[in-house]
């Protein structure tokens, strides 16, 4: 079966696991982004090592990996998902997902002669498209025929007041301070021992940074962790080390804001 014509149901899917030699125990592999696994009661669809879905009979599709786990398969999923079933994984925001069926494209406006107001009115269209598809959560349940939802589920966050002042005030103090350390030169004096190339920001990183920002405070051990995350590379593009610290800082707060907000309660999600 060619990738270009994605499974459209449980029995066309059904069919093709059931032609490995051991689709049970090994399973049966559709690309190089995905095995298939015949269950009981449903195919486990698996992308790599992780285990994605599992896709029931009646066509519905139940999505069992967690946010952080689709996040971290995120470019896998963006590329190849559409080519096993009609379903496409569309980045919006640092770690997070909307979940788009195709069904849903076909009422994007088609292109004529490719002029640019044809390609502002698409673009417009899919925009409006993905912002109204469902962000991905885990449990989400969806029919592959269809594209519709089960059990939709709103994920506008809810903003906790008295954090989200606390938080701004934190982020100003914290701002302050770090680029009164780089003006100083705290950091330029070990910048010898930067790593050469930028080291990624962990779970538990993120989560003492946001703790760092609430505070306002840039304690010894936190001036360590963004120096340790400041390349050689990274300070290429700076005139001084002190600065580049402060740019990591700057991005890392744009890129994961989300995160870092729910890590201290200034967000969270509704049950």
């Amino acid at each position: 079966m060619s990738w270009k014509h994605p499974f459209k149901s449980y029995k066309s899917m059904h069919e093709f696991v059931s032609g490995g030699r051991s689709p049970r125990l090994d399973g049966r592999k559709y690309t190089s982004a995905f095995r298939l696994f015949l269950r009981d009661d449903h195919i486990e669809i698996c992308n790599h090592s992780l285990k994605l879905a599992k896709l029931y009979p009646d066509d519905t599709l139940e999505f069992v990996a967690t946010t952080d786990q689709v996040w971290n398969a995120g470019n896998s999923l963006a590329m190849n998902m559409i080519k096993l079933l009609p379903i496409d994984f569309q980045n919006f925001d640092t770690g997070r997902y909307k979940v788009v069926h195709e069904s849903a494209k076909a009422t994007l406006p088609s292109l004529g002669g490719y002029t640019t107001e044809e390609c502002s009115a698409r673009h417009s269209a899919w925009l409006q498209l993905r912002k109204a598809a469902q962000e991905y959560f885990q449990g989400l349940i969806l029919n592959i025929k269809t594209g519709e939802v089960t059990n939709p589920k709103d994920m506008t966050p809810i903003t906790n007041e008295s954090k989200r002042k606390q938080w701004l005030a934190g982020l100003k103090s914290f701002r302050l301070r770090l680029r009164a350390m780089a003006r100083v030169g705290v950091f330029d004096a070990q910048k010898d021992n930067a790593p050469r190339y930028s080291p990624y920001f962990s779970t538990n990183d993120l989560h003492t940074l946001a703790e760092a920002i609430m505070s306002g405070e840039v304690s010894e051990d936190t001036a360590r962790m963004l120096r340790f995350k400041t390349s050689e590379w990274t300070a290429r593009k700076y005139t001084s080390y002190g600065e580049a610290v402060v740019g990591v800082f700057e991005n890392t707060v744009k890129s994961n804001s989300r995160t870092l907000r729910t890590h201290v309660g200034v967000i969270s999600l509704k049950d």
